[in-house]
């Protein structure tokens, strides 16, 4: 007994040994690949929104083609009021300016110099876009700061007229927002990207008859602002005929309505109805 406790012992005395040494031996030559971050070249940006800081901007130093850039999309009220702020990291502006584009950004809109007021190492500002926006269309919105060096940086998010009523949500969660908040939300997130296919399902099934027109309005300026090919399931048939370039009605898997171009313009309710009604009948409901 005594001799198999001298054993075990001896094992693991070498066994510890052994995996200094070995450890000693693979770490030879190695350095500390860490490296502290070097500090901000360039302000930051950001919207604020009652208090809070959204819509996170960096800045480019060379134009950028607006079309491509889609981080963040800004909501005004009918007020077109703007507030955001300029993080600077220890560096003076020579000034700051702000212009508001079409949202290829091929046609200028409004150029406006800006004030603001200091707070330790952050520049306030505040403003009114003017009277010069489409309800429901977006632009593009950017910040163009002059730098200490001479170089100027422009900061990029689109902006929207919209009074969806969204602004004041900002820390309430999804689940306690209204039907059509959670839809304008949803339709919102979903086309922030580039895609090219949209599928809509009753989207507007669940909401009151007002909040279903503003949805059903935002839904059609994004689709022919975007172009993208979205098909809408709907039983809403006056919706059916407003929107869209191509109706189909669909029975068993099978369409049995199928029209586009001047055909569909000159389809009336009263017919697709008639269809509807016909196909209840055989059904027998």
């Amino acid at each position: 007994m005594r001799k198999a406790i001298v054993k075990i012992i001896a094992f693991l005395a070498v066994f510890f040994v052994s995996l200094i040494t070995i450890s000693f031996v693979m770490n030879q030559g190695n350095t500390d690949m860490t490296a502290e971050m070097g500090k901000a070249t360039l302000p930051s940006m950001a919207v604020v929104e009652n208090g809070t800081e959204i819509n996170q901007m960096y800045g480019y130093t060379a134009p950028m083609e607006t079309a491509g850039l889609r981080e963040s999309i800004t909501t005004v009220d009918s007020t077109r009021q703007v507030d955001a702020v300029v993080h600077l990291y220890g560096q003076e502006l020579l000034g700051i300016s702000y212009e508001l584009r079409s949202i290829d950004g091929s046609r200028l809109i409004e150029k406006t110099e800006l004030t603001g007021t200091k707070d330790g190492d952050s520049l306030h500002i505040s403003f009114r876009l003017k009277d010069l926006m489409e309800e429901g269309e977006e632009y593009s919105l950017i910040f163009v700061a002059g730098l200490e060096d001479g170089r100027e940086a422009r900061y990029y998010t689109r902006v929207i007229q919209a009074d969806y009523g969204l602004e004041e949500k900002l820390e309430t969660r999804v689940g306690a927002l209204s039907g059509g908040q959670r839809q304008v939300l949803a339709l919102l997130m979903a086309t922030m990207t580039p895609i090219d296919f949209l599928i809509l399902d009753e989207h507007t099934a669940a909401l009151d008859p007002r909040t279903a027109e503003i949805v059903m309005e935002l839904t059609d300026r994004i689709v022919r602002e975007k172009k993208m090919t979205t098909i809408m399931v709907t039983h809403n048939l006056r919706y059916a005929l407003e929107y869209g370039d191509r109706l189909l009605m669909m029975h068993q898997g099978k369409a049995v309505l199928d029209k586009e171009g001047e055909e569909k313009k000159r389809l009336k309710v009263e017919e697709i109805m008639g269809i509807f009604n016909r196909i209840s009948v055989e059904c027998g409901n």
